[in-house]
């Protein structure tokens, strides 16, 4: 029954409108990240690039929980509006100006990126290590390794936390690569 449904899965592909993304957890994401980050959203800037349109997003970095990165950063995402129009990336983190959150990021050629979209970005409400957290990961359509490391559709989503704490207490000890 199990073989069935997954080829069912696989043969439906990702639902419309959304990112295909292998699954990772805290782990692979500090491997691939060179922090983790918490950190309150500021202002956006939208420009076009060579062949699409980008938004750059300012960080402030409050604490520094794994890895380095420095106090301000900007994080470089595809899509925004400009001239009226309206672009985005499914699965991608999507941000507002006083919010808090919670990021693996990495740097790339002198750039900020969230290390997996929207995977990488908890959002925190309330104060302290109770603080709720959350990851908005609509328009994510998730793949996992089987034990053969082929790449199929995930049976579960990617494990979530509950508090601030918790994603701090899953984060203890991880090594930062900042690596591809």
């Amino acid at each position: 029954m199990l073989r069935i449904l997954v080829l069912l899965f696989a043969l439906a592909g990702p639902p419309a409108h959304a990112t295909t993304v292998l699954a990772v957890d805290v782990q692979d994401q500090a491997l691939e990240s060179d922090a983790l980050i918490e950190a309150v959203v500021g202002t956006s800037h939208t420009f076009a690039g060579d062949r699409m349109v980008y938004t750059d997003t300012e960080l402030s970095v409050v604490g520094v929980i794994g890895g380095e990165a420095p106090t301000k950063l900007t994080i470089r995402q595809a899509g925004g509006t400009l001239d009226g129009r309206t672009t985005f990336l499914p699965g991608d983190a999507r941000l507002e100006p006083g919010q808090r959150i919670a990021a693996f990021v990495r740097k790339i050629d002198g750039q900020w990126y969230f290390t997996a979209l929207a995977q990488s970005v908890w959002h925190v409400e309330g104060e302290g290590p109770k603080a709720a957290v959350h990851r908005d990961v609509d328009g994510s359509h998730f793949m996992e390794r089987n034990g053969d490391g082929a790449i199929v559709p995930a049976i579960q989503s990617p494990l979530e936390y509950a508090t601030l704490n918790e994603l701090l207490e899953a984060s203890k000890g991880l090594t930062f690569g900042g690596a591809l």
